[in-house]
């Protein structure tokens, strides 16, 4: 998966074995690309995280890109949404809580200062857009209702509505 400068590369396998044949057949092509087009990746920006249920041990096999071993790490960063090896969405939820508590206060400092509608164009490119965005990867999860009680306080403080909702 290529997007501008980011890329990903997904492998699956039904067993370990076949696990570490596709790994191997995989980062030797991607080695002749790379050296075919004079390109060197940044291994220290470059991990690997290998998903699998709550209860497993994630397999780990060593990973070699043009000599140098790649790091696994429990949790990525991808296009902005953080995701965990066994695709718990906590730590995005965190990461989105103190992103909209910081937006939340802003709306709420701005408040008495600019129009209603001022406010609900603030409230939607920077509290909504943020919020929406990846929700349908993270929107089910267990954690998705600390932001939507987020979003519930600022559209009471922003409409002076109490305990309605």
């Amino acid at each position: 998966m290529l997007y501008a400068d980011d890329t990903n590369i997904l492998i699956t396998g039904k067993n370990e074995e076949e696990l570490y044949t596709r790994i191997s057949v995989v980062t030797k092509q991607l080695d002749g690309w790379l050296n075919k087009n004079d390109l060197v990746v940044n291994t220290i920006k470059t991990v690997a995280i290998s998903f699998h249920y709550s209860q497993s041990t994630p397999l780990k096999p060593n990973i070699f890109i043009q000599n140098s071993k790649i790091a696994y790490k429990p949790e990525v960063k991808l296009l902005g949404i953080y995701v965990m090896e066994n695709l718990n969405w906590q730590s995005h939820v965190k990461f989105l809580d103190g992103t909209l508590s910081k937006t939340y206060y802003m709306i709420r400092a701005l408040k008495q200062t600019v129009s209603n509608h001022i406010l609900w164009n603030i409230y939607f490119a920077h509290f909504q857009s943020k919020m929406r965005y990846g929700i349908v990867l993270w929107g089910r999860s267990r954690e998705c209702m600390k932001i939507l009680n987020i979003q519930k306080k600022v559209i009471r403080m922003m409409t002076e509505k109490k305990g309605i909702m």
